[in-house]
Protein backbone atom coordinates (compact mmCIF):
# COMPACT_ATOMS: atom_id res chain seq x y z
CA UNK A 1 0.00 0.00 0.00
CA UNK A 2 1.81 3.15 -0.80
CA UNK A 3 0.04 6.40 0.14
CA UNK A 4 0.94 9.61 -1.85
CA UNK A 5 1.02 13.19 -1.29
CA UNK A 6 -1.14 15.20 -3.40
CA UNK A 7 1.83 18.27 -4.87
CA UNK A 8 4.25 15.42 -5.71
CA UNK A 9 1.64 13.73 -7.86
CA UNK A 10 0.65 16.03 -9.37
CA UNK A 11 4.31 16.31 -9.96
CA UNK A 12 5.05 12.86 -11.89
CA UNK A 13 1.19 11.88 -12.82
CA UNK A 14 3.00 9.71 -15.77
CA UNK A 15 5.17 7.78 -13.44
CA UNK A 16 2.48 6.61 -11.19
CA UNK A 17 0.67 5.71 -15.03
CA UNK A 18 3.56 3.45 -15.75
CA UNK A 19 3.07 2.22 -12.50
CA UNK A 20 -0.49 1.06 -12.54
CA UNK A 21 -0.30 -2.43 -14.13
CA UNK A 22 2.60 -3.12 -11.60
CA UNK A 23 0.40 -2.65 -8.51
CA UNK A 24 -2.80 -3.94 -9.90
CA UNK A 25 -0.90 -7.07 -10.79
CA UNK A 26 0.73 -7.23 -7.52
CA UNK A 27 -2.17 -6.53 -5.51
CA UNK A 28 -0.73 -3.22 -4.36
CA UNK A 29 -3.12 -0.14 -3.16
CA UNK A 30 -2.60 3.76 -3.85
CA UNK A 31 -3.64 6.09 -0.78
CA UNK A 32 -3.89 9.06 0.32
CA UNK A 33 -1.84 11.51 1.96
CA UNK A 34 -2.60 14.91 1.82
CA UNK A 35 -1.88 17.57 -0.47
CA UNK A 36 1.04 18.94 0.95
CA UNK A 37 1.65 16.84 4.05
CA UNK A 38 1.05 18.77 7.24
CA UNK A 39 -0.52 18.99 10.65
CA UNK A 40 -4.47 18.32 9.57
CA UNK A 41 -5.91 18.73 13.06
CA UNK A 42 -5.32 22.38 13.81
CA UNK A 43 -6.54 22.93 10.18
CA UNK A 44 -9.59 25.09 9.38
CA UNK A 45 -12.74 23.20 7.93
CA UNK A 46 -12.24 24.29 4.15
CA UNK A 47 -7.91 23.89 4.45
CA UNK A 48 -8.90 20.45 5.44
CA UNK A 49 -11.34 19.59 3.40
CA UNK A 50 -8.82 20.85 0.42
CA UNK A 51 -5.67 18.90 1.31
CA UNK A 52 -8.09 15.50 1.44
CA UNK A 53 -10.25 16.35 -1.17
CA UNK A 54 -7.44 17.36 -4.23
CA UNK A 55 -5.39 14.42 -3.47
CA UNK A 56 -8.31 12.22 -3.62
CA UNK A 57 -9.30 13.81 -6.94
CA UNK A 58 -6.20 13.37 -8.34
CA UNK A 59 -6.11 10.00 -7.37
CA UNK A 60 -9.13 9.51 -9.10
CA UNK A 61 -8.10 10.98 -11.76
CA UNK A 62 -4.65 9.64 -12.51
CA UNK A 63 -5.91 6.31 -12.17
CA UNK A 64 -9.23 6.39 -13.77
CA UNK A 65 -9.57 2.85 -15.73
CA UNK A 66 -7.52 0.51 -13.64
CA UNK A 67 -8.80 -1.27 -10.52
CA UNK A 68 -6.30 -0.19 -8.20
CA UNK A 69 -7.78 0.82 -4.76
CA UNK A 70 -7.47 4.94 -4.13
CA UNK A 71 -10.07 5.02 -0.83
CA UNK A 72 -7.64 5.28 1.83
CA UNK A 73 -6.26 8.04 4.08
CA UNK A 74 -2.95 7.79 5.78
CA UNK A 75 -2.88 11.30 7.90
CA UNK A 76 0.60 13.05 7.63
CA UNK A 77 2.19 12.39 11.31
CA UNK A 78 -0.18 9.66 12.44
CA UNK A 79 -1.96 13.48 13.94
CA UNK A 80 -6.28 12.98 13.69
CA UNK A 81 -8.88 14.05 15.25
CA UNK A 82 -12.74 14.08 15.31
CA UNK A 83 -12.67 17.17 12.77
CA UNK A 84 -10.13 15.14 10.32
CA UNK A 85 -11.65 11.52 10.65
CA UNK A 86 -14.85 13.24 9.70
CA UNK A 87 -13.71 14.85 6.82
CA UNK A 88 -12.09 11.90 5.37
CA UNK A 89 -15.38 9.78 6.06
CA UNK A 90 -17.52 12.60 4.71
CA UNK A 91 -14.95 12.26 1.64
CA UNK A 92 -15.48 8.74 1.08
CA UNK A 93 -11.98 7.18 2.70
CA UNK A 94 -11.20 5.10 5.32
CA UNK A 95 -8.12 6.51 7.56
CA UNK A 96 -5.10 3.79 8.15
CA UNK A 97 -2.52 4.25 10.29
CA UNK A 98 0.39 2.10 11.42
CA UNK A 99 1.24 0.22 14.71
CA UNK A 100 5.28 -0.61 13.79
CA UNK A 101 7.50 2.73 12.94
CA UNK A 102 10.55 1.81 11.16
CA UNK A 103 11.93 5.29 12.32
CA UNK A 104 13.33 5.05 8.43
CA UNK A 105 13.38 8.78 8.72
CA UNK A 106 15.78 9.48 11.22
CA UNK A 107 18.38 5.80 10.71
CA UNK A 108 20.93 5.56 8.45
CA UNK A 109 21.74 2.10 8.30
CA UNK A 110 19.43 -0.32 6.25
CA UNK A 111 20.32 -3.02 8.83
CA UNK A 112 19.31 -1.35 12.01
CA UNK A 113 16.24 -0.17 10.29
CA UNK A 114 14.78 -3.97 9.53
CA UNK A 115 16.34 -4.92 12.72
CA UNK A 116 14.15 -2.73 14.77
CA UNK A 117 10.89 -3.18 12.31
CA UNK A 118 11.52 -7.51 12.77
CA UNK A 119 11.76 -7.01 16.47
CA UNK A 120 8.78 -4.50 17.13
CA UNK A 121 6.90 -7.20 14.62
CA UNK A 122 7.72 -9.69 16.51
CA UNK A 123 6.96 -8.26 20.04
CA UNK A 124 3.55 -7.62 18.45
CA UNK A 125 3.03 -10.45 16.79
CA UNK A 126 1.76 -8.55 13.64
CA UNK A 127 1.51 -5.28 12.35
CA UNK A 128 1.20 -2.30 9.41
CA UNK A 129 4.68 -0.70 9.31
CA UNK A 130 5.47 2.48 8.36
CA UNK A 131 8.10 2.94 5.59
CA UNK A 132 9.24 5.83 3.39
CA UNK A 133 10.00 4.79 -0.37
CA UNK A 134 11.96 8.34 -0.11
CA UNK A 135 15.10 6.91 1.61
CA UNK A 136 17.22 4.66 -0.49
CA UNK A 137 17.86 3.29 2.83
CA UNK A 138 14.20 1.80 3.28
CA UNK A 139 14.58 0.51 -0.41
CA UNK A 140 17.78 -1.22 0.86
CA UNK A 141 16.26 -1.99 3.96
CA UNK A 142 12.81 -3.90 2.29
CA UNK A 143 14.12 -7.35 1.41
CA UNK A 144 15.70 -7.34 4.85
CA UNK A 145 12.43 -7.05 6.62
CA UNK A 146 10.53 -9.13 3.94
CA UNK A 147 13.02 -11.97 3.79
CA UNK A 148 13.32 -12.38 7.71
CA UNK A 149 9.86 -12.13 8.43
CA UNK A 150 8.59 -14.55 6.10
CA UNK A 151 11.51 -16.64 7.57
CA UNK A 152 9.88 -15.88 11.20
CA UNK A 153 6.33 -17.25 9.69
CA UNK A 154 4.35 -14.09 9.06
CA UNK A 155 1.97 -13.67 5.58
CA UNK A 156 1.88 -10.21 3.93
CA UNK A 157 -1.23 -8.41 3.57
CA UNK A 158 -2.76 -6.56 0.68
CA UNK A 159 -5.89 -5.01 -0.22
CA UNK A 160 -8.12 -5.81 -2.11
CA UNK A 161 -11.97 -4.28 -3.15
CA UNK A 162 -12.19 -2.88 -0.02
CA UNK A 163 -10.78 -5.59 2.28
CA UNK A 164 -7.51 -7.20 3.36
CA UNK A 165 -6.32 -10.51 2.73
CA UNK A 166 -2.74 -12.11 3.51
CA UNK A 167 -0.50 -14.52 1.71
CA UNK A 168 -1.30 -17.74 2.98
CA UNK A 169 1.60 -18.75 5.51
CA UNK A 170 4.39 -20.56 4.77
CA UNK A 171 3.94 -24.45 5.22
CA UNK A 172 5.88 -26.33 7.92
CA UNK A 173 7.02 -29.62 7.20
CA UNK A 174 7.20 -31.94 10.07
CA UNK A 175 9.35 -35.32 10.06
CA UNK A 176 8.28 -38.10 11.91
Amino acid sequence: LFFLIGRNLKDQPRYVQALLPRLRAEGHAIGNHSWSHPQLPPLAPAALAREIGETRELLATTTAGSSVQTNLFRPPYGARNDGVLGEVEHQGLRSVLWNIDSEDWSDPVPESIAHRVVQETERQGRGIILLHDIHARTVQALPLIITELKRRGYAFARVENGRVSADAPPRVSSTV
